[in-house]
């Protein structure tokens, strides 16, 4: 019984120890709580007449829209930057084809499905490079 009775003395040191642990948890917790997240997102306030200077602020620039008439004046771009997109745009076409003709071929030489070593393709080609074909 004397063993017992050790052992439930050192299981009330426990509790006692844990119970001080967790008082002080919640004495952080609540510190915390009260520094960044007392009353949560508190409205921003603003007086009469800052509200009345946004309102005539934003009156304005509806007014100054409809004057001119909701139209934002024609963006037009240079012969040179259209060429230049239209090659890029060339470009990208000619690697897409490039890499469905390759694939195509690809599976077409093949008897059965292609495996990933025949879907991996040089999409890097320049024009004058020829596809090997089987």
């Amino acid at each position: 019984m004397a063993n017992l009775s050790g052992i439930v003395n050192q299981l009330k040191k426990e509790r006692d120890l844990v119970e001080r642990q967790l008082t002080g948890l919640n004495a952080a917790l609540t510190a915390f709580a009260d520094v960044y997240g007392g009353r949560g997102t508190a409205e921003r306030k603003v007086s009469a007449s800052a509200r009345r200077k946004m309102s005539l602020a934003q009156k304005a620039r509806w007014a100054k829209r409809a004057a001119s008439n909701g139209q934002r004046p024609k963006r037009t771009m240079s012969a040179s930057a259209r060429k230049k997109i239209a090659a890029a745009q060339r470009a990208r076409w000619a690697k897409v084809k490039a890499k469905k003709s390759y694939l195509v071929q690809a599976t077409k030489f093949s008897s059965r499905r292609p495996t990933a070593e025949v879907l991996v393709a040089p999409f890097e080609l320049s024009p004058d490079v020829q596809l090997h074909q089987g």
